[in-house]
């Protein structure tokens, strides 16, 4: 029975680790900084800090754009998070000084043709 529970706790393990090394490499792979990007699936809160504990200073709708200035690893060590550009968010934000973040995975790359 240990042997099946330590096999078990080392499977699960190695599949963590192997999604984290595809997060990682996903957003890594989406280009230097600063960077445009768009909102995919809105509306999205924009975070005072790089985790959902941080209070959320605005909102962005989806297809609305942003610059971000770099990646970060969320406070939970598992989530990675866009340093957003202040110039770069609409008016309406209301948002004045400060850093502020949006969740990587609600953001993509905008497409120039």
């Amino acid at each position: 029975m240990k042997k099946v529970c330590c096999i078990s706790i080392t499977l699960f393990l190695l599949l963590a680790a192997v999604g984290a090394l595809l997060l990682i490499s996903d957003h890594s792979d989406s280009g230097e900084f600063p960077q445009d990007m768009c909102v995919e699936d809105g509306p999205c809160r924009i975070r005072a800090g790089a985790g959902v504990e941080f209070e959320a200073v605005g909102w962005l709708e989806r297809g609305e754009h942003v610059t971000v200035t770099d990646l970060v690893e969320g406070t939970d060590g598992r989530s990675w998070w866009y340093r957003v550009d202040r110039r770069s968010l609409p008016e309406n934000a209301g948002i004045t000084a400060g850093k502020y973040y949006i969740r990587g995975d609600l953001l993509e790359p905008v497409q120039y043709e």
